[in-house]
Parts: C-alpha cells; sequence; structure tokens
C-alpha cells in the first residue's frame, strides 16, 4: 500500500506569513480571549507530541504575549485527554496536540468517545516526522537486514515488539511489518511510548517502531539501533540509515504527524486567529531550528486543507487495518 502523495497540497499551502499575524492585521488580535491557552497533549510526557510541544508554547508566548500553558492528559491512546478538550469551553483557550495515533483508533473502529475528526476543528498541520525501526542491538546483534529478517522469521514467538498501547499507531504500524515481512513477533504494549521505548533499550522488548525525534537521543547514544525510516528518502540525520523502500518493503511508507485542534464550536472568528498565529510561528527561527534538529518538517497545512489531510490520513489508516487484520489482534 503507497501512502498517498500530498506533496503538491502541501507545496500550494506555503509554511506561512513572512510577518506575525498581529503586524498586517493588528485589529484581529482581540478575537482569542484574554487569559492563558491550554495546550493538551494527550500523551504523556516524553514522546514525541511533548518534545514538540514544548516549543510550540515558548513560541506562542512570543507571538502573541499571551499566555500559553502544556497540560499533559496520557491514557486510551490519546483519547482521555482528547475527550477533556473536547468538553471543555469553545472559546479558543483551550487547544489539543492531536496526531495520527488517534485516527488509528477511529480506523480500529474502537468504542471511543470521542472522535478526532467529528469533535473537533482543526486549525494547523504542524508537524510531521519519520517512523523509525528500533532495534535493541544487545538482544538482536544481527549484521545486516537480511541477516535481522531471517532471524525474525526464523523464531516464532521469540521477539517482541514495544507500542504505545493497543490501538495506538506505533501498534498498527508493528502489524503492518509483520504483515509485510513475514517476521513473527509478539506485541508488548504500554501506557505511552515512553515507557514502551524504555524497556527496548533495557531489553525486556527487542523492537519498536516509532518516531524519529524521540529515539534520536539513543540512537546518538548507541542504546539502540536503526533498522529503517519510513519516510519516503533518508533522513538527513541518518543519512547512513535506509528507507524501508530501500530494503524491498516498497509499500511501506508513513509518517507520524502531530495537528493543533480546538474544540468544533469554537466560533470561527477566534480559529481564524489561532491559525493565523501558527501560520506565523513556522517562520519563527527557533521553530525551524527545533524541528530541524530532530527532523521533523512543518507541512503548512491550515483549516479546510488540514480537514482534507485527515480525510486522506482515515483512508490510509483504514486500508492498513484492512490489510493486516490488526483490529482482530491485541
Amino acid at each position: 500500500m503507497q501512502r498517498r502523495q500530498m506533496g503538491a497540497l502541501l507545496g500550494a499551502a506555503g509554511l506561512g506569513m513572512a510577518l506575525p499575524a498581529w503586524v498586517q492585521r493588528p485589529a484581529a488580535a482581540g478575537r482569542i480571549p484574554p487569559g492563558e491557552l491550554e495546550l493538551t497533549v494527550p500523551f504523556p510526557a516524553g514522546g514525541n507530541s511533548a518534545l514538540l510541544a514544548k516549543t510550540l508554547v515558548r513560541q506562542f508566548r512570543k507571538e502573541t504575549s499571551q499566555a500559553m500553558r502544556l497540560e499533559y492528559r496520557g491514557g486510551a491512546g490519546g483519547t482521555a485527554g482528547a475527550g477533556y478538550v473536547a468538553k471543555a469551553p469553545a472559546d479558543g483557550l483551550h487547544l489539543l496536540m492531536g496526531g495520527s495515533s488517534m485516527l488509528v483508533s477511529r480506523a480500529l473502529l474502537l468504542q471511543l468517545d470521542v472522535d478526532l475528526y467529528e469533535d473537533f476543528a482543526p486549525l494547523a498541520l504542524v508537524a510531521e516526522m519519520p517512523l523509525v525501526l528500533l532495534v535493541n542491538p544487545r538482544r538482536l546483534n544481527t549484521r545486516s537486514w537480511p541477516e535481522l529478517l531471517a532471524e525474525l522469521r526464523r523464531r516464532p514467538q521469540r521477539y517482541r515488539y514495544a507500542s504505545a498501547g493497543v490501538g495506538s499507531s506505533n501498534h498498527v504500524v508493528g502489524e503492518w511489518f509483520k504483515h509485510e515481512t513475514g517476521a513473527l513477533l509478539e506485541h508488548v504494549p504500554y501506557k505511552g511510548s515512553g515507557p514502551a521505548m524504555l524497556d527496548v533499550i533495557q531489553g525486556n522488548a527487542e523492537l519498536m517502531i516509532d518516531g524519529l525525534g524521540s529515539a534520536l537521543p539513543h540512537l546518538q547514544a548507541d542504546r539502540l539501533r536503526a533498522a529503517f525510516v519510513t519516510s519516503a528518502e533518508r533522513s538527513p540525520l541518518l543519512p547512513d540509515v535506509p528507507t524501508a523502500r530501500e530494503l524491498g518493503l516498497t509499500d511501506f511508507q508513513t509518517l507520524a504527524w502531530y495537528g493543533i485542534f480546538a474544540p468544533k464550536a469554537t466560533p470561527q472568528a477566534v480559529q481564524a486567529q489561532l491559525i493565523e498565529v501558527f501560520r506565523s510561528m513556522s517562520q519563527a527561527p527557533a521553530v525551524r531550528q527545533a524541528w530541524q534538529a530532530v527532523g521533523t518538517r512543518w507541512p503548512g497545512l491550515y483549516g479546510a486543507d488540514f480537514a482534507r489531510f485527515l480525510q486522506e490520513e482515515m483512508k490510509h489508516w483504514a486500508g492498513i487495518v484492512r490489510q493486516t487484520g490488526a483490529a482482530a489482534r491485541p
């Protein structure tokens, strides 16, 4: 299954305005109510979303001189935190940093109290990053991709892959990896990517597929080894690590992504002003440097363009779930 190409849409949307929104349209600044904004990260601290959110909070304060704080509400694959924001006042002061995992839950047809597509207004797609197949080099000390793949196929249920939990994106991507390679792996779910990656480092599980951002320090310290990345091209931060396609997994392409959402009933004028803030933030050197440091890009999709992206993503993950039968396996 080939991940659909979004290049034309991303290019048309652009990366943002050269000047902050307040310089060009100062009258619009009053549309965001005064007070402290709250950005909820619906995953435990230590993962990719938390890493990016910290930079967003700092830059939002610089752009607007308005306070914003982080609220961590992990649990249930991101739906606990999403449910909290969905029920919050739709006043522009309560935002959610949602991600691909939450559309995976929808594709799995899980019985959820909140739906990222139905219950929220998409404001800004702020980050896309490659996933990486991470291997504990002390538990799987193979010297090449063919050797690693042969070992995973040879010993049924001998090796385990960790995920952020049942229904998370790295759970479904793990099942997709098994389907594409014939690897015979046991799934070990955790409560978040951070605890899962820690257990891979400690050797309690041998593999994990997760975003490059949180994995990078462990790769640089040789605690983990990268077998491949899931992007169409190699990451500049891992120039010696091949893409899955280079290794013969021609359909195994996908990206982790993160976006900013508001409760569905948030007034259109407030949504528009928040979009302008994030559009302006994309040009900030501090944001560009932070994104580049973790192998991430700011796609530059806002409002209706972001909504169309979500529709494509739902098709993408629904197809993977159908292909792998992931819904039937814990």
